[in-house]
């Protein structure tokens, strides 16, 4: 349940919140209908660093899900600057990749969950469903519900440019 800014009460939000990172439309448009009909949640989805950087600003999602190509840089380097951020740094990500070389080594190396593309649509919704699973891990519970709050109120997002 969150709290609106009047203190009304809702029920019709979810509790977690993804945000998903992917430029190819078609992948992006069937992972968020995926979510949100398969599993009830709320996916938000970007297809830029630029976009994801832009909108954590003032939403914190209880998941990353990153592409490993994005047309203005990489999921793994999208992941080392939102996890260097104090508020962001407890979110957990899956980095979605072709699983190049180079990727795996970096992926490894951040002790990352990896989606090899293309991947099983159950699989995926089952290590969705496996991050968000009550008690298993506590990082989710970082979900800003004042954010929500702004988000929902039409504040959007700070309109300062951060270099990428």
């Amino acid at each position: 349940m969150y709290r609106q800014e009047n203190g009304a009460e809702r029920e019709d939000m979810p509790t977690a919140w993804i945000l998903l990172v992917e430029s190819d439309s078609d992948l992006a448009l069937l992972l968020n209908q995926l979510i949100s009909e398969e599993m009830g949640l709320h996916c938000l989805t970007v297809t830029t660093c630029f976009a994801a950087l832009k909108i954590t600003n003032v939403l914190t999602p209880s998941l990353f899900l990153l592409n490993e190509y994005l047309p203005d840089g990489d999921g793994i380097t999208l992941y080392d600057r939102l996890h260097s951020r104090n508020d962001l740094a407890k979110v957990p990500a899956i980095i979605m990749s072709t699983l190049s070389g180079t990727c795996q080594q970096k992926v490894a190396a951040r002790h990352l969950t990896c989606l090899g593309l293309p991947f099983d649509l159950d699989t995926f919704l089952q290590v969705i469903q496996d991050y968000l699973r009550p008690g298993q891990r506590s990082p989710l519970e970082t979900t800003s519900e004042h954010a929500l709050s702004q988000l929902e109120a039409g504040n959007g997002v700070s309109s300062r440019r951060d270099n990428w």
